[in-house]
């Protein structure tokens, strides 16, 4: 492994102190030391960017005066890293802990293995404790997504090995510079969700590897910060935005890359959950999201897209 590989980490933080004050404080406790740490503020009005100044002064803080949703924040972060001159960008979420060996396993892959796109660890729920929320994921062709392995299951779970797999989540992938070079960056569009699957889609297009690591691990607050900024005194597990950007951005990724019998399939399974969830909707009265919901399927379907390069 190559000690004076550059590797910068990409972190958005959203009124988020309190997650990624922690998570920085693990990554300066690694093995293997990122070069640099950038945390992108997305319009935060809680005051997290001055106490994640305060409190981390290592870290190269960005600020936005507008929310620019996770494909727009970690672009702007990775941007920062390639113009500094980094090796590595590692996208990690800022809801996140990672063991402290967890770099170093990434970095001894993409170095090792020719040909790579990124590198995804292995990812645990930070409670419970243990329990696998990604050990990596396999692409369906007939709905065309690509669910993660061994969810719920306990932490040994999976392969020993690194392994091949067919999509890394944006939750902590570690990309080279080369790879974003003949990739590209994050498809704005999307704003957030299915932005990363639609990334690698794009690399495996090129022919580019994904793999999975298990033995870098890390812990994982599940949308810790999505919930609290969006569900304010909605009820359920999802915000109508969310709801809205979810059914669209999985329309987007059918009519981007799927074959023409795929996007039949894909987009028949998805309008029957579609109304099964409508029906749920409807008995609790919850009318913004159900509103949200079929917005997010007419512009899926008919939405105006531009294709990647």
């Amino acid at each position: 492994m190559k000690a004076e590989a550059k590797v910068g980490v990409v972190l958005v933080n959203w009124n988020g102190g309190d997650l990624t004050i922690p998570c920085v404080e693990s990554l300066l406790e690694m093995t293997y030391q990122p070069w640099q740490i950038v945390v992108f503020d997305n319009a935060s009005t809680d005051g997290s960017a001055e106490a994640i100044e305060r409190s981390i002064p290592q870290v190269n803080l960005m600020r936005s005066d507008e929310n620019l949703g996770f494909t727009g924040a970690n672009n702007a972060g990775i941007r920062k890293l390639l113009a500094d001159g980094a090796d590595y960008v590692w996208i990690l979420n800022n809801d996140t802990l990672v063991e402290p060996t967890c770099l170093e396993h990434l970095v001894r892959v993409v170095e090792s293995v020719a040909g790579i796109a990124a590198v995804g660890a292995k990812i645990l729920y930070a409670d419970p404790p243990h329990a696998i929320w990604y050990a990596g994921a396999r692409h369906n062709p007939v709905t065309f997504n690509a669910p993660h392995d061994g969810v719920g299951r306990p932490g040994a779970f999976g392969p020993k090995d690194p392994v091949q797999v067919d999509f890394v989540t944006g939750c902590s992938m570690l990309i080279p510079r080369q790879a974003l070079a003949q990739v590209g960056l994050f498809d704005e569009q999307f704003f957030a969700y299915a932005e990363d699957y639609d990334w690698c889609l794009r690399a495996q297009q090129r022919g580019l590897l994904l793999m999975y690591v298990p033995q870098a691990v890390l812990y994982h607050k599940v949308s810790a910060s999505i919930r609290r900024n969006t569900l304010g005194q909605s009820q359920g597990t999802a915000s109508a935005r969310g709801h809205y950007l979810v059914t669209r951005n999985f329309l987007w990724v059918v009519r981007k890359h799927a074959k023409p019998w795929q996007t039949i399939t894909a987009i028949s399974i998805r309008m029957i959950q579609v109304f099964y969830h409508s029906a749920g909707m409807i008995v609790l009265q919850r009318w913004e999201k159900l509103c949200a919901l079929w917005r997010g399927v007419r512009d899926g379907l008919v939405g105006r897209i531009a294709r990647s390069e």
